[in-house]
């Protein structure tokens, strides 16, 4: 039966993917269809007490109203159909309100559409939900003022309990679309956060199992060979190949410790030094193979504090640095890497600029992605940079990418302050 009402409302056919906007619709046609059924038993209830005296053009006009607002539902214009539908309630209801000798009997429509009209709107829509309230309203002192000019004892009391009942009526209305609202957000957010983490951890299974296999299988080659070589320089040039295989998986290994202490963690804000910080960051990167060539430049104001999570800080800097140290160019006469900082506002602005071999403009888009590598030339495992822009969302800040090829990269961080 349910089944067969929600067709007959929405049409066979027609899928409406959110629910508040799915319930929204069968509201409207459920009321609507209320409008139909209602001034069918009145214009019955007149035929059968004042022939045909009675006012039959004015419930034919209503009936004929409510089914273009079916109409409407059906075509997916559920928005336009509350508007036709709202119009129509309050100028039968005003009509039949203005020519009452006793109002009171009618005044209570005017109710039914003001909390109507806010229900049927809802949080989205709920400056013009407050529209037709009031409207509502004013066409109840317009039809009452008609009343007042016969004055009857309480009808003071009437306006007065009108404007209650309208205000406290609505007032409810819009705690419960308030609260429904954040509810259904807060659900949307956490369903999006899933799928993107479902969507994550496929990718990160599959290429993880790859880049901790790949270093492994290749020491299992070189223990193989060098247990035939037959000079000791054999043999140290074979360990130096395992070392550089055992060093990428141990950095694999620390990039996914990073992942997930970001991902698990609450930021703990602080307020810390940042030049103390980017020399720490530098001073880690002293003895990396390539650093030798490389000057480190911190222009940060040594008197600069910035709130933030220093821990997850650290590890943006640390991925930036070393991205600069293992793509610098080495067909240039000097290589630097330089990390300056200013304040903008309640923004602390980090940029890290280096004069290494650069990315290619077909790569920027991408380069953030998990596991992305912008050539097979690639020393890294792809994480890297998916680390920094996933901990910088979580301390609330952007990391952007400005590069060119052979010229090199500038990565500008913008972290907010209380």
């Amino acid at each position: 039966m349910s089944l067969f009402f929600r067709d007959f409302i929405l049409g066979k056919d027609h899928y409406i993917g959110s629910h508040s906007e799915y319930k929204r619709a069968m509201l409207l046609g459920q009321l609507t269809v209320i409008s139909i059924i209602i001034p069918v038993i009145y214009m019955f209830i007149d035929l059968s007490i004042s022939g045909f005296d009675a006012p039959v053009i004015q419930y034919l006009l209503a009936i004929a109203v409510s089914l273009f607002t079916l109409w409407l539902i059906r075509q997916g214009k559920v928005i336009a159909g509350i508007i036709t539908q709202l119009v129509m309630a309050n100028a039968l209801v005003f009509y039949f309100a203005f020519i009452s000798t006793n109002i009171s009997a009618n005044y209570l429509f005017f109710i039914a559409n003001a909390i109507g009209g806010f229900a049927l709107f809802g949080y989205r829509y709920r400056y013009m939900a407050l529209v037709f309230v009031a409207l509502s309203v004013t066409l109840f002192f317009i039809s009452y003022g008609g009343y007042l000019l016969q004055p009857k004892n309480g009808s003071i009391y009437v306006m007065i309990n009108f404007c209650f009942v309208v205000l406290a009526s609505v007032l409810a209305i819009y705690f419960l679309l308030n609260l429904n609202h954040h509810s259904e957000r807060l659900a949307t957010e956490k369903n999006d956060q899933l799928l993107k983490v479902n969507a994550e951890l496929d990718r990160f299974v599959y290429s993880a199992s790859h880049d901790l296999r790949a270093p492994l299988s290749s020491l299992l080659g070189l223990i193989e060979i060098s247990s035939r070589a037959k000079t000791l320089e054999e043999i140290n040039t074979y360990l130096a190949m395992m070392r550089a295989r055992v060093q990428q998986l141990d950095e694999f290994i620390g990039e996914i410790i990073d992942y997930s202490r970001n991902a698990r963690l609450d930021p703990v804000l602080q307020p810390i030094a940042l030049a103390t910080l980017v020399d720490e960051a530098m001073d880690a990167l002293r003895f990396m193979e390539g650093a030798g060539r490389m000057k480190f430049i911190n222009e940060v104001p040594a008197a600069m504090l910035v709130k933030t999570d220093p821990a997850r800080l650290r590890v943006v800097l640390n991925n930036l640095l070393n991205n600069s140290v293992k793509y610098s160019d080495v067909n240039k006469a000097e290589s630097f890497v330089r990390v300056s900082a200013v304040a903008e506002g309640n923004t602390i602005v980090i940029s890290v600029t280096d004069n290494g071999i650069g990315i290619s403009a077909e790569h920027l888009p991408k380069i953030f992605s998990m596991f992305y590598r912008a050539s097979e030339k690639s020393k890294g495992s792809g994480l890297g940079l998916f680390i920094a822009r996933e901990t910088m969302e979580r301390l609330k800040g952007t990391i952007t990418l400005q590069s060119q090829l052979e010229k090199g990269c500038t990565f500008t961080l913008r972290l907010p302050q209380a």
